[in-house]
């Protein structure tokens, strides 16, 4: 309940911070939450939260199943492009390791006439 308030407020800060007593219905509305007495965090969730998401259940899981097919794609296709940019930063630093040594090799020859 409280990530689906802080949503709900930081959406309504933008729009309603304007109104007479918006803050302070926002305090009485967070102690209604949270007061043992009350109970309403379990009353919003039991009579309009659940039911909502019995309701959506199988469309939520599709949308996550879609979700982790997109994020699995991104990660193959980041990993693959790591994998090759290593290759070729490899690939470089071998041939300049190469084209030293051949150039201590010239020097040191050249050196010993």
């Amino acid at each position: 309940m409280l990530a689906l308030f802080t949503t709900a407020e930081r959406l309504l800060d933008i729009f309603a911070w304007w109104l007479p007593m918006y803050y302070t219905a926002k305090v009485a509305f967070v102690i209604y939450l949270w007061h043992p007495k009350t109970q309403g965090a379990i009353s919003l969730y039991t009579h309009t939260v659940q039911p909502l998401l019995r309701q959506n259940e199988a469309l939520i899981d599709q949308y996550f199943e879609g979700g982790k097919a997109w994020a699995f794609d991104a990660l193959a296709s980041n990993f693959r492009w790591l994998v090759s940019s290593l290759q070729s930063k490899a690939t470089m630093a071998i041939v300049q390791l190469q084209q030293l040594k051949v150039t201590q090799s010239v020097l040191l020859l050249w050196s010993r006439r």
